[in-house]
């Protein structure tokens, strides 16, 4: 239904119907009537609508028009307004839509995820998102060293892993779509690290019961900490008890388990190898140097989620799409789509096939 797929774009745009008629050049009461079925734009004003809302005109005829129920746990400083909740969801509904378009073509590899044997899991304490997130290890069979792409480990286990341009403040979100399809989003640009933390966070709360209540933050926060770097690394890299910690020595360590300085600090304050005072020092200096909003030293990049891209690009050399079809899945042109397949996609010869 095109009115659906309408309304979807502009309330991902945050716009109000008057404002997109001022951008498309259209009354508003005729958008209107578009969104609620009760007439059809023509091709002139398909393609206004399509400028307006910065998209291509076949993503009005997909044929997937369901409406999905997304009720995302939003992770940002304040409470956000309802318009901008509905432009979030906008957003997020579309690039699902061609997510499971382009899964679709591959049926047998979808895969439902089950976070633990157990299910979602009650929790009584703090502490106990420690085990929490050493069984997820061991049942993902990762063992206990630094994981090297954490985006790509959570695609692997069928969690869906989106990036957004998002509102100020809005780090990332959580929720589940249908019965069983989980879904973390997070905001564009923010660091590597940070982008790190964000999933585990979000990966705690897709294994905790909330149905009687919520957690508190640090619960999640405690899970993302101890699930990057486990008790036993961080008793290993820092030993079992200090007075102080190195700024080089951070530095290093947040290259290697993609976990921020002030990440570390928290961890070692969490397992008690450095007092809670020392921690709430080295927290104040941090916020003093400005160093909570940027790390000194090279900053750790940022994992860009892949499946969706690997599935059509997939789907395009075996020939299940046409380059077209492609460029509105992966939502570019197909000029781009051409650009940045130069040189990539061909067909490999037999002989390096074997």
């Amino acid at each position: 239904m095109l009115g659906v797929r309408l309304r979807r774009a502009r309330q991902g745009r945050c716009l109000s119907l008057r404002q997109l008629a001022a951008k498309a050049g259209l009354s508003h009461n005729a958008i209107s009537k578009y969104e609620r079925e009760l007439d059809t734009p023509g091709s002139g004003a398909l393609i206004k609508l399509a400028r307006a809302l910065e998209v291509k005109p076949d993503y009005f005829f997909r044929q997937d028009t369901r409406e999905y129920s997304i009720k995302a746990r939003f992770r940002c400083k304040k409470e956000l307004p309802e318009k901008q909740v509905k432009a979030m969801n906008g957003k997020i509904a579309e690039w699902l839509e061609r997510y499971e378009e382009i899964e679709s073509y591959f049926p047998g590899e979808q895969k439902a995820h089950q976070p633990l044997e157990t299910g979602r899991r009650k929790i009584s304490s703090v502490e106990e998102m420690e085990t929490l997130a050493e069984q997820l290890r061991a049942e993902w069979n990762i063992g206990n060293d630094a994981i090297g792409n954490l985006t790509e480990l959570v695609e692997s286990f069928g969690i869906k892993v989106g990036v957004f341009d998002t509102i100020d403040g809005l780090v990332g979100c959580v929720f589940t779509v249908g019965e069983n399809v989980p879904v973390i989003a997070v905001a564009k640009g923010i660091p590597g690290d940070r982008e790190r933390f964000t999933i585990a966070h979000e990966l705690g709360h897709l294994l905790i019961d909330e149905e009687d209540g919520g957690y508190p933050e640090n619960f999640f926060d405690r899970f993302a900490g101890a699930f990057l770097v486990p008790r036993e690394c961080a008793f290993r890299e820092l030993g079992l008890k200090r007075k102080t910690l190195g700024r080089h020595e951070l530095e290093i360590l947040k290259k290697k388990y993609g976990l921020s300085m002030k990440g570390w600090i928290h961890r070692a304050q969490d397992l008690g190898i450095v007092s809670d005072r020392y921690a709430e020092k080295c927290f104040r200096f941090f916020k003093n140097s400005g160093f909570d909003q940027t790390e000194p030293g090279e900053q750790f990049p940022f994992e860009e989620p892949s499946r969706l891209q690997r599935l059509v690009l997939r789907a395009l050399v075996e020939n299940l799409v046409s380059e077209s079809k492609a460029a509105d899945l992966l939502n570019i042109t197909v000029a781009e789509l051409r650009k940045s397949l130069e040189g990539k996609n061909e067909e490999m010869p037999f002989a390096l096939c074997r």
